[in-house]
């Protein structure tokens, strides 16, 4: 990743991005995106940007309400009981996203999300949410740190994309003050 973002041109590197980036639906606007680390070789690659999804939130008379759950990593991860084989991953692999969410004037928080998490030492994920401010931060995470999901570890597999199915149904409320 490293190489590539430094021998592309500005036209690839937008393109790359806009691959690597994008969320929500096909709307997303990416903005101010920079990259840090590129020149250190033992180093993980950090990006920095932000974006904005038009028609993301949805209003019910006084009620405004946002799935904030823009990258669904993992939504599509359950594995059938009936496969015979363990799953093989190419790489380890963390991925950390903090979203902040700025709430409008005259609106307040009427409900926000409990925390959710599933931790084990070859998987899991954590979704916490803080009112800061006139900001909602929403934290998520969620690591592989196995290259071979075995057999015998498919239940906790599985139970784990559950309940992080789970989390990225839920929204957060704002009503007007």
């Amino acid at each position: 990743m490293k190489y590539s973002l430094t021998n592309y041109s500005e036209a690839e590197r937008d393109k790359y991005y806009k691959a690597l980036f994008s969320r929500g639906n096909n709307k997303c606007k990416l903005e101010n995106i920079s990259a840090s680390r590129l020149d250190a070789r033992d180093t993980p690659l950090a990006f920095n940007y932000s974006f904005k999804v038009p028609d993301f939130v949805r209003s019910i008379d006084q009620e405004l309400f946002i799935n904030p759950h823009l990258s669904k990593p993992l939504e599509e991860g359950f594995i059938e009981d009936s496969r015979k084989l363990d799953v093989e991953h190419d790489f380890t692999n963390t991925e950390e996203n903090t979203f902040i969410i700025n709430i409008p004037n005259g609106y307040t928080l009427s409900s926000i999300p409990k925390e959710k998490s599933f931790e084990n030492e070859k998987f899991g994920f954590k979704i916490s949410y803080k009112a800061q401010n006139s900001k909602l931060l929403v934290s998520s995470k969620w690591y592989l740190n196995t290259l071979l999901v075995k057999k015998e570890d498919f239940s906790e597999w599985n139970k784990m994309i559950g309940m992080l199915n789970d989390a990225y149904n839920e929204s957060i409320s704002l009503k007007k003050q």
